[in-house]
């Protein structure tokens, strides 16, 4: 129906608004009295009948309203939309999270369905806000705090991992690019004059997503380790494996059983190396260079040409050559899968054998202590 200038009516489902911008309340009431009457009538003529007692009228001034699920304000900046369902999304991830424990537990499949309620509660009405919530930081900050609680037990990842990191790892984009991805499949569905189908489109903004991703993941600080061993983000979305363990995650993240990380968090005296007293037990000199894990490498050094691992290798451990498409070869792909096993193996040993090691030594800190104590 017709609506007078600067006077729009929403529909959705049964409910119905109509927005009106005006300069004075008497303005608004010459606009918007003549277009209720007209909205009346119309129902009437179509056998409706408009739900008087549930009609309301709410001036956008300074004031915050609900409408719909949104929290809307007179700036139209979200914010307060965005602190609320953040909290309840984090509830959601802290509660659900509970029933998984970092060592057993879900399968990493099962986990990520955690991570789908979360990103549900975050997305909810994301075409209407994208464009502009996601222009502010603190929107953006707001939607990836939430991720992030998700994302670490996905992930099965220390809780001192950083959200790039851990969202990374659990293959999950960011919240702000999900959103203005969802708004622009929106938008081309709803074009009439559209010549794609709606799996090209999605296709062609999931690749959108990815460049942009790809994007801030090489131009960021944090998750300098994981970005180190596995710097192609659009190669591991496509091929990343389907289970991370504990250990694996350790390796992948630097946060975990390594003496530099465990004495920055003041879980042991020092940094060095337990096994060749190295200055600096890091993740990279624990899984490839210590000698005393020379034996639990030999395994590995079969698919690298039998030379000693690197960093650099770990991406085609895990995610298979990059110059091959071996999807659609039965043989490529197997060899990529023991390739990968032969890794995780290695390091779920390397790492079970030294958070034993730690635990002695732990001990006999402790036994030390209170030998040393002054007695009365």
């Amino acid at each position: 129906m017709d609506v007078p200038e600067g006077v729009q009516l929403v529909g959705f489902a049964d409910d119905l608004a109509l927005l009106a911008v005006g300069e004075t309340s008497d303005t608004l009431e010459e606009v918007v009295n003549p277009t209720l009457d007209a909205i009346d009538g119309w129902m009437g003529a179509h056998g409706l009948q408009l739900a008087r007692h549930k009609t309301e009228a709410i001036m956008l001034t300074k004031k915050k309203l609900r409408y719909l699920g949104l929290h809307l304000d007179s700036h139209l900046s979200f914010s307060g939309h965005f602190t609320t369902v953040s909290g309840k999304a984090s509830q959601a991830a802290l509660a659900i999270g509970r029933l998984m424990p970092n060592l057993g537990g879900p399968s990493q499949s099962k986990r990520t369905l955690l991570m789908s309620v979360v990103n549900s509660r975050l997305l909810y009405a994301c075409p209407t806000w994208a464009e502009r919530a996601c222009k502010y930081a603190i929107c953006r900050n707001l939607m990836i705090r939430a991720q992030r609680i998700a994302a670490l037990r996905v992930t099965r990842a220390y809780r001192t991992v950083s959200a790039k990191a851990a969202l990374f790892q659990a293959g999950n984009p960011l919240g702000d690019l999900l959103a203005l991805e969802r708004k622009r499949v929106r938008s081309k569905l709803d074009d009439p004059d559209r010549g794609d189908s709606k799996d090209e489109i999605r296709r062609a903004e999931r690749d959108i997503l990815l460049a942009a991703w790809s994007n801030r993941w090489s131009r960021g600080v944090r998750g300098a380790w994981t970005r180190t061993i596995l710097p192609d983000l659009i190669r591991w979305m496509k091929r990343c494996p389907k289970d991370l363990t504990f250990h694996v995650t350790q390796a992948l993240t630097g946060h975990g059983c390594f003496r530099y990380y465990l004495h920055r968090m003041k879980r042991a005296p020092d940094a060095a190396c337990l096994y060749c007293q190295h200055p600096e037990d890091t993740a990279e000199h624990t899984i490839f260079d210590c000698a005393h894990w020379d034996p639990l490498r030999l395994p590995v050094k079969m698919f690298v040409g039998n030379r000693n691992i690197t960093p650099g290798d770990v991406q085609d451990l895990l995610c298979g050559p990059s110059d091959v498409p071996f999807i659609e070869n039965d043989r490529l792909r197997a060899a990529s899968q023991r390739a990968t096993q032969s890794f995780y193996d290695m390091v779920d040993n390397i790492l079970s054998c030294k958070e034993h090691d730690e635990r002695i030594a732990e001990a006999e800190r402790r036994a030390n202590a209170v030998a040393a104590a002054p007695t009365d």
